[in-house]
């Protein structure tokens, strides 16, 4: 039916109902209005919204695929508007017409939706059409317990991939998204699919949580082959015979494809990598630690790791952290990265002699102290 109410009458309406504590919703004021002088109101040009009118009572029941049985009272769910007053299509009409006209059969969709699907269901049984089987996802919360928006900041998968956050990441992260998924390890999109199950699905909303985003952001990395990481490596200081060895080397440690350049810089260029707050924890260590390093992993008869290590606790008489953070940080500038031993054996000889003379002058008696 037309209804011919003004937008004054509409906003008065709601507030007076909001200081009444009671839901916004349309009264009915235009539902007894005859069809046909409505009709020929809008023939003459009198701007009028359509309403769908929903049964005045009872209760409306549907089965949701996620929270099972739900039943409405008639009394509480006005008329929705279907068209505007401009000729165009509202979103409740026009969203589940084109459903039941593609043939869907599944709908699934957040739970702000919910009370939009009882009106759905009468209209399209109304126009004859088939009704899909509903099913209402928890809403993604932040930190304080709001729903995701544009509004708060909340990142859209675009500036996702802006980022660099690989597909893969970001479909394993929304796979696992209030759904207990069985599988730990990264997983296809084939068989994510085969494994879903809406019956899984929680009810209660869930919290988007950055820190496991970049969790399966470095599996992604991890994961990848080295042809799809080899153009985010953008610096030419590693050797063409080293770039594949490199690159399989440090993404496990990657969180964005194009911190390649960064570790790259580290293991292969001659600039400095310390900043001065390293500088003043590697002090302590004192300069004949370095030297004696350099001079080992310069005249070291194997390149295997273990005998190798054995051979630097013997000379510098430190084991554990003691011996492998200090050498970790003048070589790399950091604290954490892929094993020592396969970052001494990829490195260029003068570049790591390099890396340990600059720690050893750092370290000397004298050098500067300012922090």
């Amino acid at each position: 039916y037309y209804c011919f109410c003004s937008t004054e009458r509409l906003a008065a309406l709601r507030e007076r109902q909001k200081k009444a504590g009671h839901p916004p919703r349309y009264d009915g004021c235009c539902a007894g209005l005859d069809p046909v002088r409505s009709a020929e109101r809008v023939a003459a040009g009198e701007s009028a919204v359509l309403r769908l009118r929903m049964p005045a009572e009872g209760s409306l029941r549907f089965t949701d695929a996620v929270r099972g049985e739900q039943s409405f009272q008639a009394a509480d769910l006005d008329d929705p508007i279907i068209q505007r007053a401009d000729g165009s299509a509202a979103f409740l009409f026009a969203n589940a017409l084109d459903d039941a006209l593609m043939g869907i059969t599944h709908v699934l969709r957040g739970e702000d939706h919910l009370s939009n699907t009882p009106r759905q269901i009468v209209l399209l049984e109304r126009l004859g059409q088939s009704v899909p089987v509903y099913g209402h996802l928890s809403l993604v919360v932040d930190d304080q317990g709001a729903p995701l928006s544009k509004r708060r900041g909340a990142p859209g998968v675009g500036t996702l991939r802006d980022e660099g956050v690989e597909p893969a990441a970001i479909a394993n992260y929304l796979a696992r998204l209030g759904n207990p998924v069985p599988a730990d390890g990264l997983e296809p999109l084939d068989a994510l699919a085969a494994d879903f199950d809406v019956t899984r699905l929680s009810r209660r909303p869930v919290r988007f949580d950055r820190r496991q985003l970049d969790y399966w952001q470095s599996l992604a990395l991890a994961a990848a082959p080295v042809a799809r990481l080899r153009p985010a490596l953008r610096v030419d200081c590693v050797p063409d015979d080293r770039v594949a060895a490199f690159i399989r080397l440090v993404q496990p440690n990657l969180r964005r494809a194009d911190e390649l350049n960064d570790w790259a810089l580290r293991l292969f260029s001659r600039q400095p990598v310390l900043d001065r707050a390293l500088e003043v924890r590697l002090r302590p260590s004192g300069a004949a630690f370095f030297e004696t390093l350099a001079g080992l992993l310069e005249s070291a008869a194997t390149a295997d790791w273990k005998p190798l290590r054995a051979e630097l606790e013997t000379a510098t008489g430190r084991r554990g952290g003691a011996l492998m953070k200090p050498l970790r940080q003048a070589l790399t500038g950091l604290d954490h990265g892929p094993a020592l031993g396969d970052i001494i054996h990829l490195m260029p000889a003068d570049i790591r002699r390099l890396r340990l003379q600059q720690a050893a002058a750092i370290a000397a008696p004298g050098a500067d102290t300012d922090a």
